[in-house]
């Protein structure tokens, strides 16, 4: 069962919110909704250390197969083009 939730914003950003909301053929609850899961999944799967801890991890061009703690390090921070060693 679905819960009544009030918040207080700036009118701008529910006019643009609104305004989003009608072109995505949605509502401003389901924006908000689907909002609140992804930043739920991002809190999750970083083990909840934020987004200033989180960055892009740049595979090298020629990778060293050999280097096991740089290929623990890209496939456990997502990136899936590292070999597993």
């Amino acid at each position: 069962m679905k819960q009544k939730l009030t918040l207080s914003i700036q009118p701008d950003v529910v006019r643009r919110v609104k305004r989003l909301a009608l072109e995505r053929k949605t509502t401003v609850s389901s924006l908000f909704e689907d909002w609140g899961r992804r930043v739920l999944l991002e809190e999750s799967e970083s083990g909840g250390l934020g987004d200033d801890l989180r960055g892009n991890w740049d595979v090298p061009q020629q990778q060293n197969e050999a280097d096991v703690r740089l290929n623990y390090l890209l496939s456990k921070h997502g990136n899936t083009n590292a070999s597993s060693g």
